[in-house]
């Protein structure tokens, strides 16, 4: 159902220190994807420390992510098809996040698609 691109990212899901939100929305999506579309779930990054978050969007950035919070996943899309990925995006915005934004989106920051899910 969910499985985990590193140890450390398997360490931070169990580490108790996610947000309790966004971890009973990944294992919600874990089990819908797996009985509805017959796929997994990878998790490939769950907390980014401030040097991580540089060296994605420069090292000048003051641009704070949800990562840092223990509020935000990412999650491998390239073991799904296109219409499985869209479908679970589509499940995921089902969960009200907020007025602004979304509670997932997918998207590529320049290290391939992948699917971005975050909460309050």
């Amino acid at each position: 159902m969910i499985s985990f691109k590193t140890e450390r990212i398997e360490n931070e899901w169990n580490s108790g220190l996610m947000n309790k939100k966004l971890k009973d929305i990944v294992n919600m999506a874990g089990l819908y994807m797996k009985y509805v579309n017959g796929v997994g779930l990878i998790l490939t990054e769950i907390f980014r420390y401030q040097d991580e978050q540089e060296s994605i969007y420069g090292a000048t950035t003051r641009k704070r992510s949800v990562h840092q919070y223990w509020r935000g996943v990412d999650i491998r899309v390239n073991n799904m098809t296109d219409e499985q990925a869209n479908d679970l995006l589509s499940f995921l915005n089902k969960v009200p996040y907020g007025l602004k934004h979304r509670t997932a989106t997918l998207h590529d920051v320049g290290f391939g698609k992948h699917l971005h899910c975050q909460s309050k």
